[in-house]
């Protein structure tokens, strides 16, 4: 090796200076690229999270807000009431199971013979069912599932006629409970709601679904089409009227239809259904999904919840209200809590939420009643005790 090939210091280290520099504003220079190359992501993000702020907190029209106007003294009050509710339903349950048995088919089998639901037991294992093909009036502790439950719906007839026909409870909700879209004039989406039949071509809903749009469609799964609506009238904002209904009137549709309750005998511990298109399951809807791609024969399902009417208010000294454990969320407003006889005895409008517990608002059928003849409308009303039908118990096949 000669000298030549031996390295200056002086110049090794200047050149290593010189290249450590180099790489300094090489790294300063990619760290302000990173800064503007990501900009425009990091805007794209802040967009998404203000829209999805926006479509879930109140006031927006995918989720309607709940109307607040319960105070602390007034929320204490009805939860004091709904937990003395649900203390003497446990009771009642209890003493109903006093005695009972276990049969080697899982099933409880209460002192009288019958089963929670009211109905009787297979004699045995290769029994299809003990009571018989035909529906039996039943006392239920806890109700059959919707699918057994025998009601009579109303089907529309010649002009200005109908003709009652049975069906079972799942099929009633599913024939007369309606999607409710509505769209502003540019054809923006502005959100979702429920709603359901109360004559061949009238849907009602809540006020506070329709009240900004200009535009209303309806579907369901027995429609099977979009349909455009058109709004006969209205009662709202609920601060205001202590109404929140709106009457749509369909075109060129003629459905089974809703017949209302009408009655002043309490509904506490009643058995009760709500019926709708909560916005949560819509989002995971695969129909509903198509339907907003441009599909006008997409069709979302319909979610029914099963609860009891825990406790009846009276707001602004007219109001009905009634709170139950039927679960709803938002996108339920507008539609159906139904008794297990099929009739409407309130309309899903608002939920409140406190100290962890849901507690869901139907305005009762009663102001359902009194707004729909104000609009001149012609009703199938009934006053008489709920007494439930339902096909009886069977095996599941092997």
């Amino acid at each position: 090796m000669t000298a030549s090939d031996i390295p200056n210091s002086e110049s090794t280290k200047s050149a290593s200076h010189a290249g450590l520099e180099g790489a300094a504003v090489a790294s300063a220079e990619r760290r302000r690229l990173s800064w503007v190359h990501w900009a425009p992501l990091l805007a794209l993000l802040t967009l998404a999270a203000v829209a999805v702020a926006w479509l879930v907190s109140p006031g927006s029209r995918l989720f309607p807000p709940a109307e607040i106007f319960l105070d602390t003294r007034r929320t204490a009050e009805i939860s004091k009431d709904i937990n003395s509710t649900l203390v003497e339903r446990l009771r009642i349950l209890e003493d109903a199971v006093q005695g009972s048995q276990c049969t080697n088919q899982g099933l409880l089998v209460l002192p009288n013979g019958r089963l929670l639901d009211g109905t009787l037991p297979p004699k045995s294992a290769g029994d299809s069912a003990a009571d018989g093909p035909d529906p039996i009036a039943v006392d239920a502790y806890l109700p059959p599932p919707p699918e057994r439950m025998r009601v009579e719906q109303n089907v529309p007839g010649d002009v200005g006629t109908s003709t009652i026909q049975p069906t079972d409870l799942l099929t009633l909700l599913e024939s007369q409970s309606v999607l409710v879209l509505t769209f502003s004039e540019s054809g923006e989406n502005l959100g979702a709601g429920s709603g359901f039949f109360v004559g061949p071509d009238l849907v009602v809903t809540n006020h506070h679904v329709v009240s900004d749009a200009g535009t209303v469609y309806i579907t369901s799964a027995s429609l099977r089409q979009l349909h455009e609506a058109t709004v006969l009238a209205i009662d709202g904002p609920f601060k205001i009227t202590g109404g929140d209904f709106s009457l749509l009137q369909v075109a060129g549709v003629s459905q089974p239809f809703f017949t209302l309750r009408d009655s002043t005998e309490t509904m506490r511990l009643q058995n009760v259904i709500s019926a709708g298109y909560p916005g949560a399951i819509l989002e995971t809807d695969a129909e509903f999904y198509d339907l907003m791609q441009g599909d006008t024969t997409a069709s979302p399902e319909l979610s029914v919840t099963q609860g009891i009417v825990n406790s009846e208010q009276t707001f602004d000294g007219n109001t009905q209200l009634l709170l139950h454990s039927a679960l709803i969320s938002p996108g339920n407003s507008g539609g159906p809590l139904i008794d297990y006889c099929g009739r409407v005895v309130g309309i899903n409008t608002f939920t409140r939420l406190s100290d962890d517990r849901h507690i869901n608002f139907s305005i009762a059928s009663a102001n359902l009643i009194q707004f729909l003849e104000s609009a001149g409308i012609s009703l199938k009303v009934d006053s008489g005790l709920c007494s439930p039908m339902a096909f009886p118990y069977r095996r599941a096949e092997n």
